[in-house]
């Protein structure tokens, strides 16, 4: 909501929100949406990092994770009353609110072609900022064994 103050106030010319933070912007004379979120990859993301040897040593830990993941997502998608109540308890977030944010919620186990491409394009932006001290072979770094074993059908890209 410190975006919504800062649109509200000129210290702000554009921003990023979804959920409560969209409505609230919404009702401020002037200000309009320039592009939809599912246009891009989703906004927040959680990549798995593990060494090579991680992963061939511990595939069913990993399968059991992604399962995990994808489980708690379910009871998300099933249960949104008793998932904003939990979050309210934890941190105080308010339940309605936690409701208003989960419709912008997109739970999903998996990488794809879109995912895969979003992060050529950062690793391509870093490698011409000079982020990248030694250059690698991106497509050789991305594994989804375990994802291919636990989710057939997920995990494909070029």
């Amino acid at each position: 909501m410190e975006g919504v103050v800062l649109i509200q106030n000129g210290t702000a010319q554009a921003m990023w929100a979804n959920a409560r933070a969209a409505e609230a912007l919404e009702v401020i004379e002037g200000v309009r949406a320039i592009a939809e979120l599912d246009t891009y990859v989703a906004s927040t993301v959680h990549v798995g990092i593990a060494t090579e040897q991680y992963l061939k040593d511990n595939q069913r830990a990993v399968e059991k994770y992604l399962k995990a993941t994808e489980e708690i997502y379910q009871f998300i998608k099933d249960n949104p009353q008793r998932t904003a109540e939990i979050v309210n308890i934890l941190n105080a977030t308010p339940t309605a609110q936690v409701l208003t944010n989960m419709q912008a919620w997109i739970n999903f186990v998996g990488f794809d072609q879109k995912f895969y491409d979003a992060l050529a394009s950062l690793y391509a932006w870093a490698e011409s900022r000079a982020v990248i001290k030694y250059a690698y072979d991106l497509h050789t770094y991305v594994n989804v064994d375990a994802l291919k074993a636990v989710f057939p059908g997920r995990g494909e890209f070029n």
